[in-house]
């Protein structure tokens, strides 16, 4: 058991190693606050962490796990920023 958890986590260090610049310029692209950058990228490793065994290409699932959580992001903000002009009116 000890043997594959250490597989298991030099697996997850190699590919976000890999993947690090990707994820800070898809960060850098979404204009992510840094605030909430740690919490984004947090979402999509747990997400990935749990999906990721499955994938041929677990670099590139990482990636668009972020790409997903960024986009909601802007969409809840968005729609967070809504209500509260919707509830002055």
């Amino acid at each position: 058991m000890q043997a594959a958890k250490h597989k298991d986590s030099s697996q997850f260090r190699k590919v976000f190693l890999e993947a690090r610049d990707d994820l800070d310029q898809i960060l850098r692209r979404y204009e992510i606050p840094a605030a909430e950058a740690g919490a984004l990228l947090e979402e999509a490793v747990v997400e990935w962490i749990y999906k990721g065994d499955h994938a041929e290409d677990p670099s590139s699932l990482l990636r668009s796990k972020l790409r997903k959580k960024c986009r909601r992001y802007w969409v809840d903000r968005r729609r967070s920023f809504m209500e509260a002009v919707e509830r002055k009116l």
